[in-house]
């Protein structure tokens, strides 16, 4: 009965995130349920549910591990669904270089804000549209380019 009891909980898919301690508690609840039944089955009658709910011997290693998973776990969930963003840093090998990508980020955000844009380009929001030669819009033309018009201009 009470192994029925703890497939149906462990299956039930209406479970709130918001109450998963609650759910968490019942669960402990169950298997200590089952287990006292199993005891009892084996003849083990000084098992108590009390005495099984105190007794229990897990390792502290195995919960660490567990508890590192489940950070792991949240981390890649919070990533994934757009709520967190994954951190990355970058270093320069020396002050010069530093200048250098400084520079690169500013004059990068003034193209893609369509402030300054890129030279041979022209720039709108949203749109970046690239002035090619003559040779190169032939070849394009030639079934490389996706979309072009007869300024020899194509639409990246």
């Amino acid at each position: 009965m009470a192994g029925k009891a703890l497939h149906d909980h462990l299956n039930d898919k209406s479970h709130n995130p918001d109450r998963i301690p609650e759910w968490n508690t019942r669960h402990i609840d169950m298997l200590i349920d089952l287990l006292h039944e199993m005891a009892v089955c084996l003849g083990y009658v000084d098992f108590d549910k009390t005495f099984i709910k105190n007794s229990w011997y897990a390792p502290q290693a195995h919960v660490d591990v567990e508890k590192e998973a489940q950070a792991i776990r949240q981390g890649f969930a919070a990533i994934f669904s757009g709520k967190a963003t994954f951190p990355v840093t970058s270093f320069a090998a020396n002050a010069d270089e530093a200048k250098e990508w400084i520079e690169v980020r500013r004059l990068l955000i003034q193209v893609l804000k369509a402030i300054n844009p890129i030279p041979g380009t022209t720039a709108t929001a949203g749109a970046i549209q690239v002035n090619v030669s003559p040779a190169i819009h032939q070849q394009l033309n030639q079934g490389r380019a996706t979309s072009s018009d007869s300024d020899g201009e194509v639409a990246a």
